[in-house]
């Protein structure tokens, strides 16, 4: 997983080194809506490994889409409900609750490699994720209220006339640790015994304005 990491970080580095100023193009407003799957990586608590479950929510992002002949630059604010990320997937830690909702704004720069067909226009994102968690309810403390992740996703680019339709599939994942190395919930103290990195998939539905 840290390779991947490492590798996808440095395709973004590439990428930004060969945008050059002097391409410009009209640019394109959008939103886009969807449903997410979200979960915390496994923590060794000492006397055994546990896992946290998967967490199930919604999202929905404005984005602004630049063209840059083959490429598309897209920066966004992205609104994220991600769910009860903190529950366990094992009954070790059952004598508290555990359905502290998460949610968080996101700040995505994806850019898109399109390959232009008759029909419609497929396309792969890659790009780093500014995150700004919060816990909805109850009593967590040591989530970072800033993290960077990163995503890498796939699309098609469906031209309707009035409007064009992304329908699209996205992997999302921590590049910085989402939590602090100790964090508590309701007063128990956990440790993780590495970075701790909320994954994700996002199934999502654009629509772009002409």
């Amino acid at each position: 997983m840290k390779m991947i990491r490492l590798y996808g970080i440095a395709v973004l580095v590439g990428v930004m080194m060969g945008l050059t100023p002097a391409q410009e193009a009209a640019g394109q407003l959008g939103f886009s809506v969807g449903v997410n799957y979200s979960k915390l990586s496994d923590i060794d608590l000492g006397s055994g490994a546990t896992r946290f479950e998967d967490a199930s929510g919604w999202h929905a992002e404005i984005w602004f889409d630049m063209p840059i002949g083959p490429l598309a630059m897209r920066p966004g604010l992205r609104y994220m409900q991600a769910g009860s990320v903190f529950e366990f997937a094992n009954d070790a830690n059952a004598n508290f609750r555990d359905d502290f909702n998460v949610s968080m704004f996101e700040v995505p720069l994806d850019f898109r490699f399109r390959f232009n067909m008759e029909i419609a226009t497929p396309y792969v994102a890659i790009g780093p994720v500014i995150r700004f968690p919060s816990a909805g309810r109850g009593e967590v403390s040591g989530m970072k209220s800033l993290n960077i992740g990163g995503g890498f996703g796939v699309g098609l680019e469906m031209d309707l006339g009035a409007v064009l339709l992304y329908p699209e599939l996205k992997f999302t994942f921590g590049i910085t640790s989402f939590t602090e190395e100790t964090f508590e919930i309701e007063n128990i103290a956990f440790t993780a015994d590495e970075n701790q990195q909320l994954n994700g998939v996002m199934i999502r539905l654009g629509i772009g304005l002409k």
